[in-house]
């Protein structure tokens, strides 16, 4: 199939090469290993052990959810120290309690009174951190999180919840807190994902699977295309049939995701990757046995990986109930654009 795309052909020719991958492994390594080190070395927040209830007179303040890059810090990348004293009511404790940090750019550690309560290592995950009853204390409580920023703007995603709940109780943690800046620092070295280049995902997790009686595929992926949406529909149509090749099966079911709403709303019409890219998905339903679960209503302005995936799992299952196992009577998706066409002063639009 990659024969059909000579520069995609050329790189992964290119990567076959066993040493030229271990040394490029080899050397991402060292370089992330070392701007680390250096980071880690520097941040005045480690070696002054800020995690613990320090005097804070001379942090500043900012509005959380928000990104420094907008406060007089600046932009700057590295390690930034955040800071909120709360009250915790009497009825909170004795309880397993849950943190709700949004999402944070890029990676964090959080403390509550000094006690480490979770860490994450890169921006997408949504921050969920459970800790035991004997963490939180009746009145003045401390939370602490340490945000490493490797490049962009650092802080807290927009419109996200930012909650201490326990029990039926929740504080709300959006607001004023203090930030401190712990150690400012280049940009971290860029990586090579190898295993992302072509091919490397279909050796190593479809090509194994070859043998196996495989039912259909549920695909939901396009948001790295975007930047080249005119060679999607000829992608996506060259991996279906490799696909149904590979799994010895012409017919094989293939039932994909549209790509969901996603950054903010713009005041006037203008053109659109995004909406490009979901044309060429909505044309790809000319290849037999596919079908196309629509989700533009599920996605979010600020989060490429939109939490809501229940109901795109309950999409893609009423396709499959009409496609794959003949239920002519669920409605399995909504009206589907056909024509427009000019009635005087009015365009009328015809569905499917």
């Amino acid at each position: 199939a990659i024969k059909n795309f000579p520069q995609l052909e050329k790189e992964q020719l290119k990567f076959k090469d066993d040493q030229l991958i271990k040394q490029i492994e080899s050397s991402d390594q060292a370089a992330s290993n070392a701007w680390y080190a250096q980071l880690n070395a520097s941040d005045e927040g480690l070696k002054n052990n800020w995690k613990n209830n320090i005097n804070d007179d001379n942090w500043a303040e900012m509005n959380i959810p928000g990104y420094w890059s907008n406060e007089p810090i600046g932009k700057v990348n590295g390690v930034v120290w955040f800071k909120k004293e709360i009250d915790v009511p009497q009825n909170m404790l004795g309880k397993p309690a849950k943190l709700l940090l949004g999402r944070i750019v890029d990676a964090d550690s959080v403390f509550i009174n000094g006690n480490f309560v979770g860490t994450t290592s890169y921006q997408y995950p949504p921050r969920r951190y459970l800790f035991n009853a004997g963490v939180l204390k009746a009145g003045k409580n401390t939370v602490i999180v340490r945000i490493v920023n490797n490049s962009g703007n650092g802080g807290f995603v927009l419109d996200k919840d930012y909650l201490l709940t326990a029990g039926n109780d929740t504080i709300n943690l959006s607001g004023k807190w203090k930030y401190k800046l712990g150690a400012a620092s280049k940009p971290s070295p860029s990586q090579t994902f190898v295993r992302w280049k072509p091919v490397g995902l279909y050796n190593a997790m479809i090509a194994p699977l070859a043998n196996f009686n495989i039912k259909a595929a549920l695909w939901y992926q396009g948001e790295a295309n975007t930047y080249n949406p005119k060679e999607y529909f000829s992608l996506m149509k060259t991996l279906i049939s490799d696909w149904r090749r590979t799994f010895h099966n012409q017919n094989l079911p293939f039932i994909y995701v549209q790509l969901p709403n996603f950054m903010e709303a713009k005041e006037f019409p203008s053109e659109s990757s995004w909406a490009e890219l979901r044309e060429q998905q909505r044309n790809l339903l000319a290849e037999k046995n596919t079908a196309m679960a629509v989700a533009i209503d599920l996605g979010e302005w600020n989060d490429i990986h939109p939490l809501n995936k229940k109901d795109v799992g309950i999409r893609l299952a009423l396709q499959a109930e009409n496609l794959i196992y003949g239920d002519k009577k669920t409605v399995f998706a909504g009206p589907t654009f056909k024509s427009i066409t000019a009635a005087g002063n009015h365009l009328v639009l015809s569905f499917n």
